[in-house]
């Protein structure tokens, strides 16, 4: 089978994807986000599947570091941005509330949020 027959969206194999990750933190009664772009490993179905299987009681730290290659948009307080180094993205999975709302917002992304996809 010639490659010009089958659909766009199945040749596309991607091995990674960027999205926003928005962090609460809480300030003074209220909370204040911090935000950063993750680069996510895109899993397979199957790689999916077995990265969530409840028997090997993985913690979202455990599933973000398996599925989080880079970071992008830290900046450091001269507006410089911050470069990604394995050492920051260990550092950012580490801090609290991090991994709840990556994993979250990886597995969103990566399902399609089905309220854009039947919008």
């Amino acid at each position: 089978m010639n490659t010009k027959d089958i659909p766009f969206f199945a040749q596309l194999k991607p091995d990674s994807f960027e999205w926003p990750v928005k962090v609460p933190v809480p300030v003074d009664g209220k909370y204040a986000f911090v935000e950063f772009t993750g680069v996510f490993r895109y899993l397979d179905d199957a790689g999916e599947s077995e990265m969530l299987d409840p028997k090997h009681k993985r913690t979202d730290k455990q599933i973000l570091a398996e599925v989080l290659l880079a970071v992008k948009g830290i900046k450091f307080a001269d507006g410089t941005e911050v470069p990604s180094t394995p050492e920051l993205v260990a550092s950012i999975i580490a801090t609290d509330r991090v991994a709840p709302c990556a994993v979250g917002i990886y597995l969103g992304a990566r399902r399609g949020l089905a309220a854009e996809k039947n919008s």
